[in-house]
């Protein structure tokens, strides 16, 4: 087997380490098995799990972030699509519903996904090793048409096994665990806003920290206000253009650039995820164009994430990204004048050193699973000094 059709091969093939390759596995922290389930928001689900531990009941806490209309609908503030969602309806995210002319959130303090996990799932830049409690709900204000987790992002509430955790028992989860950092993910954070924003003032008030990776597509106000209380946050870039990035993801891409920016100004702790999906997302073009966003949007320093994706949900047909195409986005991206970039979800001994961008000293060293700090002073580069950014301590 030649070289190239090695790689074919092992793109094929491989056993996926997607950030979300848990529910390929069933895996979930704490809970019992959750039905998967193919769903429409407007349709019933069909459930494929062989079985499934009862469901909390709905939550019902008033959203914030919408506007009450005189003809008794509501208007959603939290994110650009703005719904104005009529009584007794529920806004495109299927997880927040107009109740005789009050919004109100219906999976606030119901997690459907929790999972303790490597922080490096998530971030590069935030306390190396730790360990992580990762949480996700029902819901999305996006259609990614190649997300890993449509079991539940594209599920209404009722259609997913839900846990009833207020902020301070997810907390206390988080603890149990042995987990320094509570991470929401899995699906759209932002349609739980109420909920991370109030377990991120818990986990604070406790000692953890919080975090959350979004699709960044969401209002200024929102954004200002998780800012106050998050350490950091991931942000995805999924394409270079509005066209492919209403194709991939039913929304346009300038809202997430201005998110970006919006979050840089803010001072807030920022790292960039993307999905490198082959024929979309290929080298030089989109490379160059996504590292000169960020570049614009945060500075050099923003690490930027280059994820590997794998066919899913209504994008099954094709091949994992081959490492080379990894490879050359990675050296375009250092190439336009990002200092932190890096290979994820990807076995590979390369690309996931944190490096101090002045002497190419290796400040954390990954392999095999393994984290190593090398420096005496955490954030600073044990060779030269040179500050290294990130939340690190």
């Amino acid at each position: 087997m030649d070289a190239p059709e090695r790689e074919r091969h092992e793109a094929t093939v491989n056993t996926p380490m997607d950030r979300r390759g848990f529910f390929r596995k069933g895996a979930c922290v704490g809970a019992a098995t959750w039905a998967l389930a193919k769903t429409t928001r407007n349709g019933p689900a069909v459930a494929i799990a062989e079985e499934q531990r009862p469901s909390a009941p709905l939550a019902a806490e008033e959203a914030r972030h919408y506007d009450k209309l005189e003809t008794g609908a509501v208007r959603c503030r939290l994110e650009p699509r703005e719904c104005e969602i009529g009584n007794g309806e529920r806004g495109f995210c299927g997880v927040r519903e107009n109740r005789a002319g009050k919004y109100y959130s219906l999976t606030y303090g119901r997690p459907c996904a929790i999972r303790v996990a490597h922080i490096e799932e998530t971030f590069m830049h935030v306390l190396p090793g730790a360990k992580a409690l990762n949480v996700g709900t029902a819901g999305c204000n996006l259609q990614c048409q190649f997300c890993n987790t449509f079991h539940i992002s594209q599920a209404r509430p009722e259609d997913t096994t839900n846990e009833a955790l207020t902020p301070e028992q997810l907390v206390e989860r988080a603890k149990a665990e042995g987990c320094s950092v509570i991470c929401f993910t899995d699906n759209e954070p932002v349609v739980c806003f109420e909920y991370m924003m109030d377990t991120a003032k818990a986990a604070r008030a406790a000692g953890l920290k919080t975090t959350c990776h979004t699709a960044g597509h969401l209002h200024p106000e929102p954004a200002t206000e998780l800012a106050g209380v998050l350490e950091a946050v991931c942000v995805d870039l999924k394409a270079a253009t509005n066209e492919v990035h209403e194709k991939l993801t039913m929304v346009k891409l300038d809202p997430v650039l201005d998110t970006l920016k919006h979050f840089a100004k803010l001072g807030l702790h920022m790292e960039v995820a993307s999905p490198l999906l082959p024929k979309y997302n290929d080298p030089p073009e989109f490379a160059t164009a996504a590292a000169q966003y960020i570049l614009s949007a945060g500075g050099a320093e923003v690490p930027w994430m280059l994820m590997r994706y794998f066919p899913s949900y209504n994008m099954l047909t094709g091949i994992a990204t081959p490492l080379s195409m990894m490879r050359e986005t990675l050296e375009v991206g250092q190439t336009t004048g990002l200092k932190h970039v890096y290979l994820c979800n990807v076995r590979t001994d390369d690309g996931q050193n944190v490096t101090c961008p002045k002497c190419g000293e290796t400040c954390v060293k990954r392999e095999a699973g393994e984290v190593e700090c090398t420096w005496t002073k955490p954030g600073a580069c044990p060779k030269c000094s040179t500050k290294i950014p990130g939340v690190w301590g």
